[in-house]
């Protein structure tokens, strides 16, 4: 049927010493990768990759999906991004509630688009050392950003 891999992206040790949390780090990098799937933008595209983007992360942007996405795919990406890595899904929670539910999903429900964009001329999407020693604690907060809906 299905077979996900979540691996880590090598920023690991960076983010946190607590080894008992690394894998909801995973998740989270999940929770991105699922974004650019339902959306065909890359994670933060419009955006310098920088560390005003960092910090901007750290007090709450996420990718908002502004698609029409099953209602539990959606709500599994938001949790999957949450700020505080104990309320995360683990992967299995994320394989049960997708194998229970991926019957139910219309197959005919997804609509391709050509996703048009332009991406930031600072956006870089390959590993570089940025300096994030003083970035804010994460936490949630209102901010996100609106996806062009690519028609």
């Amino acid at each position: 049927m299905f077979n996900v891999h979540i691996t880590d992206f090598g920023l690991y040790k960076l983010v946190s010493q607590d080894s008992s949390s690394k894998v909801l780090f995973d998740i989270y990098s999940f929770g991105i990768i699922t974004s650019e799937i339902f959306t065909g933008y890359p994670p933060y595209y419009n955006f310098s990759h920088d560390n005003k983007l960092a910090t901007k992360i750290c007090y709450g942007l996420r990718p908002k999906i502004r698609y029409e996405v099953p209602q539990l795919l959606l709500d599994l990406m938001n949790e999957c991004l949450d700020a505080e890595p104990q309320n995360r899904s683990t992967a299995k929670e994320i394989d049960d509630t997708l194998v229970q539910n991926i019957k139910g999903l219309d197959k005919n429900f997804i609509t391709y688009y050509q996703v048009k964009y332009q991406t930031h001329p600072q956006a870089n999407y390959t590993s570089r050392l940025l300096d994030l020693s003083k970035l804010p604690k994460s936490g949630s907060q209102p901010i996100d950003y609106e996806i062009p809906d690519g028609k």
